[in-house]
């Protein structure tokens, strides 16, 4: 058996939690895990850990944030069978024997799927630097008044250190990893999926004028993106949660992380 720790991730104020706990416990006793509330869940805590994450995708998406290291696991669990969720697939019921197999090793019955993230690393004009929570799914980095324009020069520059860059106003700009695109990207006008999983989706929400860069792929591999503020206060969001704020001049650099994301997955046949 594997020497790997468990340890179960849930979102304490969750109203379906109690009875869904309660069977967790009962389903993973022989594991003896640890549980922890995903408001108090440190990176530590999921060091060389299969981590189980009860609950929809934003609990999914929170907990990631605390999972950094590449040997750490990750696996969604379900509430109910009603439940809906594109990383938390696996059900209560079903839940003892995929934890069973991964930690015994039995790769016939799942898939470790690796699911890029991005970085991002805000540079001011002051010369400090502030680096963000990776995001699974995208960063939105916008004015944080909804009701004002975002205001930033956009720039891409490739391998060669050929660049490309726009002035522009907009309601902000969303960057999107491959997977992020089933969730709130795809709903966005003028977003188009990624084929290659290594691009980042560029989206600019609401351009005030038809921009070059407005809807643009940026190979992760082989070209940076910056984001220079022109606002008197923005923010960035990874995932739709922590927010980090910044002011005019500061410099945003957004890449793929070398720390992708080991995610579980039951095998269809398996």
């Amino acid at each position: 058996m594997s020497a790997r720790k468990v340890i179960v991730v849930y979102k304490s104020d969750n109203n379906d939690m109690g009875s869904a706990l309660t069977l967790l416990k009962k389903a993973l006793a022989e594991f003896k895990p640890d549980f922890i509330p995903r408001e108090k869940l440190l990176e530590r805590d999921t060091r060389d850990a299969l981590v189980v994450i009860a609950g929809g995708d934003g609990t999914f998406l929170g907990a990631s944030h605390r999972i950094l290291d590449n040997y750490s696991l990750a696996l969604g669990v379900k509430l109910s069978e009603t439940s809906r969720g594109y990383y938390t697939a696996t059900d209560i019921k079903g839940v003892h024997a995929l934890v069973y197999h991964v930690l015994h090793h039995v790769p016939s019955t799942y898939e470790i799927v690796r699911l890029p993230r991005l970085e991002c690393v805000m540079h001011t004009d002051s010369g400090n630097w502030v680096k963000t929570d990776l995001a699974l799914n995208e960063f939105l980095i916008a004015n944080t008044c909804p009701y004002l324009p975002s205001r930033y020069i956009i720039r891409t520059v490739d391998r060669g250190g050929h660049s490309m860059e726009e002035r522009q106003m907009s309601s902000g700009v969303v960057v999107s990893t491959k997977q992020g695109f089933s969730g709130w990207s795809k709903h966005i006008p003028g977003a188009t999926e990624q084929v290659i999983a290594s691009d980042m989706l560029v989206i600019v929400r609401e351009p005030m004028d038809p921009y070059r860069l407005a809807n643009i792929y940026v190979n992760g591999i082989c070209e940076k993106l910056f984001i220079v503020s022109e606002m008197h206060r923005g923010f960035v969001v990874p995932d739709a949660f922590d927010e980090y704020h910044f002011n005019r001049g500061t410099e945003i650099e957004v890449r793929m992380s070398d720390r992708p994301l080991n995610i579980v997955r039951r095998k269809v046949d398996g």
